[in-house]
């Protein structure tokens, strides 16, 4: 498997949990230490904890006044985007793509290996399958960064940003040795993710996100 069963346990009563300096307080859980990364912005209305291979977390999300942005649409840029530069744009600037999955292969295929000979129900294949998981989702987390940098990168420097629309699920169905690992190639990019991160970011700075057909937008 790819992952190890993520579990995910949702209060969304705000009254029924709460974070404090003795820790994070949650329905029959007790008292939890956590390590809080920021403060809250807002007020706190869920919390979800979520198992990750071998870690926990608290996501807690708040409800936040919407802020009066004044609309910018300049700067306006285009992007492409592709499997040896992950972005070009209109401005000349290339990025290439990382390729963060086909470098973790090696090693994935050795711990996957691993696994397929730890015999059923043990703990030595339990353990062979937490660390294929923990490799996958290194790779899941390299990927998101460099797809943060990027799009927060554009929102702060860009009005209007403009990207072809892509079906991405419809490019990745099928099957074949070579469309596999094209479909891998293209996953990995994880342009559609891009395009997320872009969306919501652009509309925190007053911008705006446009998908234009992708019939030769590359060319124009």
């Amino acid at each position: 498997h790819k992952e190890v069963d993520r579990i995910s346990l949702c209060e969304p009563h705000p009254k029924v949990w709460s974070l404090d300096t003795a820790g994070l307080h949650f329905p029959k859980l007790g008292p939890m230490c956590v390590v809080q990364h920021r403060p809250f912005e807002g007020v706190p209305k869920t919390c979800t904890l979520v198992h990750d291979v071998d870690q926990w977390f608290a996501v807690i999300y708040c409800e936040i006044e919407p802020l009066t942005l004044a609309a910018r649409a300049e700067p306006i840029v285009a992007l492409d985007r592709g499997l040896v530069l992950l972005v070009a744009d209109s401005d000349g600037k290339k990025i290439e793509n990382p390729r963060h999955l086909n470098h973790a292969l090696v090693r994935l295929a050795k711990a996957q290996r691993v696994f397929s000979r730890r015999k059923k129900g043990s703990k030595n294949r339990e353990k062979a399958k937490i660390r294929v998981a923990k490799l996958y989702r290194t790779v899941r987390r390299q990927r998101n960064h460099i797809l943060h940098e990027i799009s927060t990168a554009y929102a702060k420097s860009h009005g209007t940003v403009v990207v072809e629309k892509l079906n991405v699920r419809g490019m990745t169905a099928g099957g074949g040795a070579y469309k596999t690992g094209l479909n891998r190639s293209i996953l990995d990019a994880g342009w559609g993710r891009l395009v997320e991160m872009l969306r919501y970011k652009l509309a925190w700075s007053g911008g705006t996100l446009v998908e234009v057909p992708a019939a030769y937008s590359s060319q124009t």
